[in-house]
């Protein structure tokens, strides 16, 4: 099979790719809440699980001990992080305007969704390093 000629190639006015790359921005924009809210539904998940595990690992390694201070600060920091991640689900609302610029738009963002993420797995790895350190130093 040869390869197709050139003038076979779909032709896009320069209205057509204006309004094509608009449509596109506008995509790119608004799937950023999509990414923010299931970032956050992961990192949440993650952390309930590690504060159920630390709490049942506790009881069932040590069922006479009281908390230890370690597990306290780790289950609190993981609630703080569940916390952080309750923040996150609630969608940024920005208003497009004609005047609006998309680019610095989807760049704060997606800034502030880096931000976010990095966030996040500070207080899950955190709190999992002082949980582990609790169970393993008891």
């Amino acid at each position: 099979m040869s390869a197709p000629h050139p003038n076979n190639y779909v032709k896009l006015s320069a209205e057509q790719a204006k309004e094509a790359l608009l449509n596109w921005a506008k995509d790119e924009v608004s799937s950023v809440s999509t990414v923010r809210f299931d970032v956050a539904k992961f990192f949440f998940t993650a952390t309930t699980v590690a504060i159920a595990f630390f709490a049942a690992a506790w009881k069932m390694l040590f069922p006479t001990a009281s908390l230890s201070a370690p597990i306290v600060l780790s289950i609190g920091i993981l609630c703080l992080g569940a916390a952080f991640n309750i923040y996150l689900f609630w969608p940024v609302i920005k208003r497009l305007e004609a005047s609006s610029d998309i680019q610095s738009l989807h760049n704060d963002l997606v800034k502030e969704l880096q931000a976010g993420i990095i966030i996040s797995a500070l207080f899950w790895f955190g709190g999992v390093a002082v949980g582990l350190y609790a169970l393993l130093s008891q």
